[in-house]
């Protein structure tokens, strides 16, 4: 009985972890449904930490938040979203597949003013 409850146990690891493994690495599309809703939180200060929005939905305006140009780091929970540093997606955007603690090392420290996740396909 332990042999099958550990060869079960081994089965279902090896199930699992391709798919934690590309989510991890954010080569996965989440807009078909594959780990639910896109989700992203957005926040004011490096490393994740200070005042923060979570969405799930196009945010056009990230005022509606009161937090245009203040984001400082990004951590994806899953999908892929699209930055811009201009309200209705315009101006100089990035995507973002993975979480990021300083956006600075993107260039896009305290310029973010829009944002929404990507459908499969979409760039």
């Amino acid at each position: 009985m332990n042999k099958l409850v550990s060869a079960v146990a081994a089965l279902s690891v090896l199930a699992i972890a391709p798919a934690a493994i590309a989510r991890d690495r954010g080569d996965y599309d989440d807009s078909r449904g594959d780990y639910g809703r896109p989700r992203a939180t957005f926040f004011v200060k490096d490393k994740f930490e200070g005042r923060s929005i979570t969405v799930d939905r196009p945010v056009p305006s990230m005022r509606e938040f009161d937090i245009n140009d203040k984001i400082s780091s990004i951590s994806i929970e899953s999908g892929r979203w699209l930055v811009c540093v201009d309200d209705d997606f315009r101006g100089r955007c990035e995507v973002i597949r993975r979480s990021v603690r300083h956006l600075s090392d993107i260039n896009m420290d305290d310029k973010i003013s829009s944002a929404r996740p990507l459908g499969r396909g979409e760039r």
